[in-house]
Parts: structure tokens; sequence; C-alpha cells
């Protein structure tokens, strides 16, 4: 159904599903801190330095690899 609609209404669904994606991320990490309990949170260290688990991403923080792995579903839905 999407396909059979003109280049326009496709540049403005677009457009809208970039903040629809953006506000369910955050919503999703609000909800995720404010649920889980602080006995069960690991410190920063933990996600973002080398203290976590081994990723196989040849160094890389364990965090920082997931937010990059994010970051490719981000701008694959953002592209206007």
């Amino acid at each position: 159904m999407l396909n059979s609609l003109s280049t326009r209404y496709l540049a403005r669904f677009t457009s809208g599903m970039v903040f629809i994606n953006l506000g369910t991320t955050a919503i999703i990490i609000i909800v995720l801190l404010a649920t889980t309990p602080r006995s069960e949170m690991h410190p920063a260290g933990y996600v973002f330095e080398s203290a976590g688990v081994v990723n196989q991403t040849g160094g890389w923080p364990t965090g920082l690899a997931f937010l990059m792995g994010l970051l490719s579903v981000q701008w694959t839905v953002s592209i206007v």
C-alpha cells in the first residue's frame, strides 16, 4: 500500500516516522531505566568501557558497539 503512494506523500510519511522512531527509542530507554531495580543495574564503566562482555568488535566497548548498531537502523528509517 505504501508503494502506491506518490513521492510527496512518502516523503511526508518518512519525515513523520523519524520523530516516531526517535520518540519511541527515548520512551523505551526511559521505561527501562525507570523499571529496572538499582540492584540489577551495572555502573556506566561496565557498559561503556571494556569491563563488560567481550563483543568481538576489535576492542570497542560493548555499549558503544550497541549504540553504533542502533545507528544504522536510525539512519535507514530517518533518510528523508
